[in-house]
């Protein structure tokens, strides 16, 4: 018998899938589970998973400089969705470069003006990214939207030649964190036959047992895939399990290529780097071709990238500037010229390329930083923005560690909102220890800018 509340979070869960699950929710060295989640698919969102698999085949390569038609064709099936889309309509996306951009700090400061205003809401999904590299922006989804993506990472397996063969009763993938606080949880994935998935954090608080457990729980579940960070990869590397897995994937900060190669060498598959927003979903996959080494793939998904100016114009190859994502699959956020805040240089496939989409070359935005506290010891940026949420009402922000260990933060506090500096200095203090902390609170600039959120200087 399934219980009601899990057949609540996955209502396509069947007996033999549930007799899985159950197993690897109370295997003896399983972690401390701190969630029930579920996938929230129904009968209803498959065929709508399977369109899309068949449209990513059949997508047209396209330039970042040149909106296809098929965008042009979706903005005008949005432009009376909400206030956002209204104003942009205006011009009738004749010159698409003159359609207003929209960006990450004004989804936080008014997000009535984006989230569509004739859409059921009764299935929505709340995600509040985990604001690593920007501001934490609570970004609206739909289960089919979750499952839809899963297929672009099938796209990028296939690409780096992996076979992956998700079955029930068989743990797929594995999401690795590292850090003193995140959700753990185990689930099945409906539109993977009902395969496992599970993320873990490889942090001692999280095992009775220590990282001796962790290591151990890896061994026995044996996932095909590993999604993971830089910090975790990092972590994996000192805990080296026997593990077997068919291709690792890291996002959220810049993976370097000696972290990489280390990985790569250790477990002999494929080390993906992931270029992907929680609000939007993935863009892009690192190249597998050893002569684009350090380049970026556009997946052939339904969001148009561009590269553009500070105005707002888009820029021709090779010229450097902001990434600027419309389109997508979220039936409640329709993004429309979004600017990421990272930015990149652009350049076509290579002739004769097995994917034919643009390459990204330089990213930056999503670099890593090695925060320590009074004993050496890493303090991970997704604690730091924990800390943040429970405290303080902010549009972004911006923490420096300076040469002597010394740190220093600045927040753009929300207009009208409260920031618990108490709560803030003594927060920082049990992160970092002893070391001299300070703290100003300012008013949102308004000039669009993106703060770095976390660097270290010296």
């Amino acid at each position: 018998m399934i219980p009601p509340d899990r057949q609540h979070l996955s209502p396509l869960l069947t007996p033999a899938a549930w007799d899985a699950l159950r197993g690897l929710i109370q295997d003896q060295d399983a972690p401390r589970w701190t969630h029930q989640l579920g996938d929230r698919v129904q009968a209803e969102d498959l065929p709508f998973v399977a369109a899309f698999r068949a449209s990513m085949a059949q997508r047209a390569a396209w330039r970042p400089d040149q909106p296809p038609p098929w965008i042009l064709a979706w903005a005008k099936t949005q432009q009376h969705r909400c206030e956002h889309l209204r104003d942009a309509s205006r011009s009738d996306f004749v010159d698409w470069s003159s359609i207003p951009t929209m960006s990450r700090a004004e989804l936080i400061r008014r997000p009535e003006r984006y989230i569509v205003e004739d859409e059921p809401f009764e299935r929505m999904m709340v995600y509040e990214t985990t604001g690593t590299t920007g501001p934490p922006l609570p970004a609206p989804s739909h289960p089919r939207t979750q499952a839809q993506a899963h297929a672009l990472l099938e796209h990028t397996l296939r690409q780096h030649g992996v076979t992956f063969t998700p079955r029930q009763g068989e743990v797929a993938v594995i999401t690795l964190a590292a850090q003193r606080a995140t959700w753990t949880f185990p689930t099945a994935f409906s539109v993977w036959d009902h395969a496992l998935l599970a993320k873990v954090n490889l942090h001692p608080e999280d095992w009775s047992g220590g990282l001796d457990q962790a290591r151990r729980f890896l061994e026995r579940a044996q996932p095909q895939v590993l999604t993971t960070n830089p910090v975790a990869l990092t972590e994996l590397l000192r805990l080296d399990p026997n593990i077997h897995p068919k291709a690792i994937t890291s996002t959220a900060t810049a993976l370097s290529p000696a972290l990489r190669d280390a990985v790569r060498d250790r477990y002999g598959c494929p080390v993906i780097d992931w270029y992907s927003c929680t609000e939007t979903s993935a863009i892009a996959y690192s190249s597998p071709v050893a002569s684009e080494d350090g380049a970026l793939i556009c997946l052939p998904s339904d969001l148009f990238v561009e590269v553009i100016d500070a105005a707002g114009r888009p820029l021709p190859a090779g010229e450097l500037g902001e990434l600027c994502v419309s389109g997508g699959r979220n039936p409640y956020l329709p993004f429309l010229r979004y600017r990421t805040g990272d930015h990149a240089r652009w350049a076509p496939a290579p002739e004769g390329a097995a994917d034919p989409f643009p390459r990204l070359w330089d990213l930056q935005g999503r670099a890593g930083v090695d925060l320590r506290d009074a004993l050496g010891r890493p303090v991970g940026p997704v604690d730091l923005q924990n800390l943040l949420r429970r405290v303080a009402a902010f549009v972004q922000h911006e923490l420096v560690q300076r040469a002597d260990g010394s740190v220093h933060l600045t927040i753009e506090r929300m207009p009208a909102g409260h920031v618990n500096e108490d709560a803030l200095r003594a927060g920082l203090n049990q992160l970092f220890g002893d070391l001299p902390i300070t703290v100003a609170v300012i008013d949102p600039r308004d000039d669009g800018q993106k703060r770095v959120p976390w660097r270290r200087e010296g």
